[in-house]
């Protein structure tokens, strides 16, 4: 009887808007023959990222919601979603954490699985996804964000296609003080060859980075419930009146045309109309603001008087 081969682990972190799923699909896409496990983590009440993922009928996927897989209220959740993986025939299972993941504990918890299922999972690295436009801004301040490139294997500057090669350099050098050890690749559209998840890039990295930081806490997140139909152009006028202020805003809301994937970053929204074969139990948005932002009223008021429909926010 043949030796069952250990499945490859790999996780992906990487801030808000950074471009994880669209990587994550664009690995799926590339390993059609191969059989993959999912595991989604989303910050929020609704896993909007889950929805989004491409795959066929046998992909396996799971989602954690309401926190950090690293964290400690979450981590025996998430210990225990890759122990059910364990018996199935899977080549790679692949982890998707949240936008605000500060994965310092990946060692313990990867311990913990060892102790669980013995050599069933082989982890094999972890990636970061970096935002080009952004991510000299967000790095001075948020200690998640360094965090996540400190712990990574391998990092990804996406969106290459919207700097010049100047920045691209400051960029890569500020990476490099965080983390001299890890691989760096540059990416547009999240488009990568799937051959990185055949390399090991071996066990966790501790650069020995002091964090440099100064952020006082988390993003606040809000859940922006509606069930009415809203108007395209007065949805775009709210997105533009509360985005300064926010890091994210993301999740699935009910045009008059149709339910829209809602998707901002910056001062970049994106409205794009669902696929038949999403399934989305629940609409609204969730939207991250800004440390030090309070954000509530700004929304309400937003929402009252320029969108005009029924909510609820919490």
């Amino acid at each position: 009887m043949p030796v069952k081969e250990p499945i490859k682990l790999h996780f992906i972190t990487g801030f808000l808007g950074a471009g994880k799923t669209t990587l994550l699909n664009n690995l799926l896409a590339g390993l059609k023959n191969r059989k993959i496990g999912v595991i989604v983590n989303d910050f929020g009440e609704i896993n909007v990222d889950a929805a989004l993922i491409d795959g066929d009928k046998d992909l396996k996927i799971s989602a954690i919601n309401n926190g950090s897989i690293f964290c400690s209220c979450l981590s025996g959740s998430f210990v225990k979603s890759i122990v059910a993986y364990q018996d199935l025939p899977l080549d790679y299972l692949l982890v998707e954490s949240s936008g605000m993941a500060r994965p310092s504990s990946i060692e313990g918890i990867l311990t913990q699985i060892e102790k669980l299922t013995g050599d069933t999972f082989a982890y094999r690295g972890m990636f970061c996804v970096v935002d080009a436009t952004n991510f000299l801004t967000l790095v001075q301040s948020l200690n998640s964000l360094q965090e996540q490139v400190a712990y990574s294997n391998l990092i990804l500057i996406n969106k290459t296609d919207l700097v010049d090669e100047n920045k691209l350099q400051v960029i890569e050098e500020r990476i490099r003080e965080i983390n001299p050890e890890a691989g760096i690749i540059r990416t547009s559209f999240g488009e990568i060859d799937p051959v990185i998840l055949e390399e090991d890039y071996g066990l966790p990295v501790n650069s020995g980075y002091s964090l440099t930081g100064c952020d006082a806490g988390r993003p606040e997140t809000y859940f922006l419930k509606v069930e009415e139909p809203v108007k395209r152009e007065k949805l775009l006028d709210f997105l533009k009146e509360i985005a300064p202020n926010t890091y994210r805003i993301k999740g699935f809301l009910p045009l008059e045309d149709g339910v829209v994937n809602v998707d901002s970053v910056g001062d970049r929204f994106k409205l794009k109309k669902l696929r038949k074969d999403v399934d989305v139990r629940e609409t609204g948005l969730i939207i991250f603001s800004k440390i030090g932002s309070s954000l509530q009223p700004q929304i309400e008021a937003g929402w009252e008087n320029l969108v005009q429909t029924p909510f609820c926010i919490s």
